[in-house]
């Protein structure tokens, strides 16, 4: 009777399982079939956006019944004010049902900073471009692992995209003239770090957001960028003088100075498997690699690995 029961409880949780996958099932299809027909309806039906640039001047975007608006805007302009920007877009796109509302701003933004980024490389493809290469620059040490490697100097130079009259927009990859422009729109949708004006004319430099300053200090001249970083060349290095008497507790474990911290963890396992008592070992021996492995470890500084 029990055998029974379990029976009927399990074939009413499989039929309750198929039950729910079933209309899972049928929600994913009806809800792609009011995809598809909401889909179907919107390009039957023209669309229109406008988008406010300024004070005076707005921008639209239009899409005739027929065109998705996934696809580029089939035509779009410009107005001195949003009625006017509305009412040329409702007539470019022609006759329809349109929507209650405009669509979002987005929609008809892209449309001009696409135009735009056309204007500004046909510019530089006829050559009547103005804008001058000014670079900026920033120098910084950069240090190795290994501690016989002294620090190098690392001096970047970076391109001003913009000037206007209270900042610079400086690339935020560095200039590369080797590198080559692909001929299209992108090259001129640069993301970029803004400087303040002002101090960068006034003191020679300025800083941009960031934590580290060294890395987010430019300079107007490669001179000055050189010197603010200063000289670590010739400062000492701990360990890089092989003049410099190997201490006890390394001498203990086998290595001599620069050594780190796993190299002194991965000598003084070596050792204690052979000098372990539990090995045939003698146990002063072992206490003395204890000793000279905890001396190792407060010898190596901690933040090497």
């Amino acid at each position: 009777m029990r055998r029974t029961e379990a029976e009927l409880a399990k074939r009413r949780a499989y039929a309750r399982r198929q039950r729910e996958e079933q209309d899972a099932e049928d929600r994913r299809v009806r809800d792609w079939k009011e995809r598809e027909e909401k889909d179907r309806r919107d390009d039957a039906t023209p669309h229109y956006a406008v988008c406010k640039l300024g004070p005076h001047r707005f921008c639209w975007a239009a899409w005739p019944a027929g065109v998705s608006m996934i696809d580029p805007a089939v035509a779009h302009g410009y107005a001195d004010d949003e009625p006017a920007a509305t009412a040329a877009a409702i007539q470019a796109a022609g006759p329809g049902e349109y929507p209650a509302a405009p669509h979002p701003k987005g929609f008809a933004r892209w449309p001009h900073e696409q135009h735009l980024l056309t204007e500004r490389a046909a510019k530089r493809a006829n050559g009547h471009d103005s804008a001058v290469l000014e670079l900026l620059w920033t120098a910084h040490w950069s240090t190795s692992d290994d501690w016989l490697e002294p620090p190098s100097l690392s001096v970047q130079a970076w391109r001003v995209v913009k000037r206007t009259a209270r900042r610079i927009y400086v690339d935020r990859e560095r200039y590369d003239p080797l590198r080559r422009p692909s001929g299209t729109i992108w090259d001129y949708d640069v993301r970029t770090h803004v400087l303040d004006r002002a101090h960068l004319e006034r003191e020679g430099w300025a800083e941009r957001a960031g934590r580290w300053w060294e890395a987010r200090r430019y300079f107007v001249r490669r001179e000055d960028a050189v010197a603010a970083a200063g000289d670590r060349s010739a400062r000492p290095r701990l360990g890089a003088s092989a003049e410099a008497p190997v201490p006890e507790c390394l001498r203990v474990l086998g290595l001599t100075p620069p050594c780190s911290r796993q190299q002194v963890e991965r000598a003084y396992r070596r050792r204690a498997r052979a000098a372990h008592p539990d090995a045939g070992g003698e146990h002063a021996a072992f206490l003395a690699l204890r000793r000279a492995y905890e001396a190792a470890l407060r010898l190596v500084p901690a933040g090497v690995a």
